[in-house]
């Protein structure tokens, strides 16, 4: 990073050396990981980590600590500042403290650290992940020999002399001036200022303004970087929904299709009355004759029950059948409304140009939920609404969120299945719509393979939720009904 260079941290270590050399340090803390203040009687100097990189804001405003903020570097604070040392020609420089204390900055690139010093030995790291840090002494950092001067333009190697600015080496080499070398060294040992308006150009005359104008730099760039990180956040937070949702919508496209193609259930009931003295009843699939195409079909079978019962189950879901397109077809149209909000919040995160246009995006986006996100299966028979919870947890958000005090409450007696509300509207409800709320009460319980199912209807307000269980309740004054298992 330009401000990480050797010249520019040479130039902020003699103004800060200006600014807080003989002054006590009455505190230092962090308000969040990768932050460090050292608080002073009337400025701070806080050093803030971002992607390894360490930006200086120095200024007369203290920061405040956060309700969560962290002690640092506790052996230091009350002691007073005796100078501040910048490694010559390195990227670090010394903050020395009263009683042989010494706090080391290297700004490293992923190495970068504070590190706290006494008597040459390490005490302790900033940095947490950089534990080989504190195994090395302050002698270890001493400064490295400057090479001789070079002869000539062709001597001069980069990799020697890396500390140089691009500017001075493209200067050297191109005028093939190298006695200008040390005069041009000199000057950039005296950076007075810096130019902020295109990045950080140093000034060699005027006032010293080094703090203010390296402070007005690190924090535009620190608000930069914010925004890019919260940019690509929201992006990538973005992309993945969105791949989440495409796969959602090709798996529920791709059971629409199976299941449109899918044979006519009602065909195989047929098939399965028509041949019943055919197969033998312990197989998971028989082999029987299709009378509608005159050649043989496997089918699925269950074994525990009878021709009749297995012929059912078929009839069954082909009732069920439309109802399961719809639910599907209101699953893909969902889907694909969400898309469409996905990908324009994508477009509006990817074109935006501030932090305050971020910050709106910023918000998890409140998708509207699918039908298949609702706790219950939805049926109507003759106008009226016949809700039925899909497992525990549902079944006990049906009670709580989903029915009032005067719905009627059905449940299959003395066995685990769902609970079923026929929503009432207060007003009476016709006795064949209680008999198809509770055939599909016994459908959806564990005695849905019986010929007649007890089933027990009551009014929402006689159910009791049992406290601490799932799905549990007590149930007062309620009615039974004897049915056949069935959906409508």
């Amino acid at each position: 990073m330009i401000h990480l260079n050797c010249f520019v941290l040479e130039a902020f270590a003699k103004a800060l050396h200006q600014s807080i050399a003989g002054k006590q340090l009455l505190d230092c803390f962090s308000n969040h990981a990768g932050s460090c203040v050292f608080e002073f009687d009337d400025a701070a100097l806080e050093i803030v980590f971002q992607d390894h990189c360490p930006y200086f804001l120095f200024s007369e405003h203290i920061p405040s600590k956060s309700r969560l903020f962290k002690p640092q570097f506790k052996p230091i604070i009350g002691k007073t500042v005796l100078a501040v040392k910048q490694h010559p020609f390195e990227r670090r420089f010394e903050i020395q403290f009263s009683d042989d204390l010494i706090v080391l900055l290297k700004g490293y690139g992923k190495q970068s650290n504070l590190i706290l010093f006494q008597a040459n030995k390490a005490l302790l790291s900033f940095n947490k992940q950089a534990q080989k840090d504190l195994s090395l002494s302050l002698t270890d950092y001493a400064p490295t020999a400057l090479h001789p001067w070079p002869n000539n333009s062709l001597s001069l190697s980069e990799k020697q002399w890396s500390f140089l600015p691009k500017s001075i080496l493209d200067q050297i080499k191109s005028s093939n001036a190298i006695q200008n070398l040390p005069g041009l060294v000199n000057q950039w040992q005296n950076i007075r200022g810096f130019d902020t308006t295109n990045g950080l150009i140093p000034l060699f005359s005027g006032e010293n303004t080094v703090l203010n104008d390296l402070n007005h730099y690190c924090k535009r760039q620190l608000s930069s970087l914010g925004f890019e990180h919260l940019k690509s956040a929201l992006i990538e937070q973005t992309q993945k929904n969105i791949s989440e949702k495409s796969n959602y919508l090709v798996q529920h496209q791709n059971a629409f299709e199976q299941l449109s193609k899918q044979r006519n259930d009602e065909e195989i009931g047929h098939i399965i009355l028509a041949n019943m003295n055919q197969f033998s009843a312990d197989q998971k699939q028989v082999e029987l004759l299709d009378i509608y195409n005159n050649q043989s079909i496997r089918i699925d079978w269950r074994p525990e029950l009878s021709a009749i019962e297995n012929a059912d189950v078929y009839f069954q879901k082909a009732k069920a059948k439309p109802h399961r397109l719809a639910l599907l077809k209101q699953k893909i149209s969902d889907a694909e409304n969400q898309l469409k909000v996905l990908h324009e919040r994508l477009s509006n995160i990817s074109k935006a140009q501030s932090n305050k246009a971020l910050k709106a995006l910023e918000k998890p986006l409140q998708l509207e939920k699918t039908t298949s996100e609702k706790p219950y299966r939805l049926f109507e028979f003759e106008g009226y609404q016949i809700l039925v919870g899909k497992h525990a947890e549902s079944n006990d958000q049906l009670l709580n969120q989903f029915s009032d005090k005067d719905d009627l409450w059905l449940h299959a007696k003395d066995v685990s299945g769902s609970h079923v509300i026929i929503k009432t509207n207060k007003k009476a409800t016709p006795k064949p719509v209680i008999e198809t709320a509770a055939a599909i009460a016994a459908y959806y319980s564990k005695n849905r393979q019986q010929q007649l199912v007890t089933v027990m209807c009551t009014a929402r307000k006689y159910v009791r939720k049992l406290k601490g269980s799932k799905g549990l309740v007590h149930v007062s004054q309620e009615t039974t009904y004897l049915v056949y298992p069935k959906l409508p």
